[in-house]
């Protein structure tokens, strides 16, 4: 089965959702500074064995570079990782990669799976 995960706010314990959208951009450079969810690494890890896992942010495009690093610093499991640049481009690449399972803090986000 295939597993998904946001980033910020389920693998971190920071979220962008208060802040306006351009903020991701200004603090990009900290991105590779932020404490993980240990947590919720172990219980992706501990999924890893038996599924594969998709790690899908709404993050710009230009930061799959940086977010990649702190994947792997972390060793949070990963088949593929997806910078998407927006919402609606999120749901587009869960849907088109067939993933079963997502983990996200925008309850907006799991209302439109549901709709899937």
């Amino acid at each position: 089965m295939k597993i998904g995960s946001d980033i910020d706010g389920i693998l971190t314990f920071f979220s962008y959702l208060s802040l306006p959208w351009w903020t991701s951009c200004l603090l990009a450079p900290f991105t590779l500074f932020l404490p993980p969810n240990k947590e919720m690494i172990k219980l992706l890890r501990k999924m890893a064995k038996k599924h594969e896992i998709f790690i899908i942010s709404s993050r710009p495009k230009f930061l799959t570079k940086m977010t990649r690093r702190w994947i792997e610093r972390h060793k949070i499991p990963h088949s593929q990782v997806f910078c998407v640049g927006g919402k609606g481009k999120k749901i587009q690449t869960i849907r088109e990669n067939n993933i079963r399972i997502f983990f996200d803090d925008r309850p907006k986000i799991g209302k439109l799976l549901k709709e899937i």
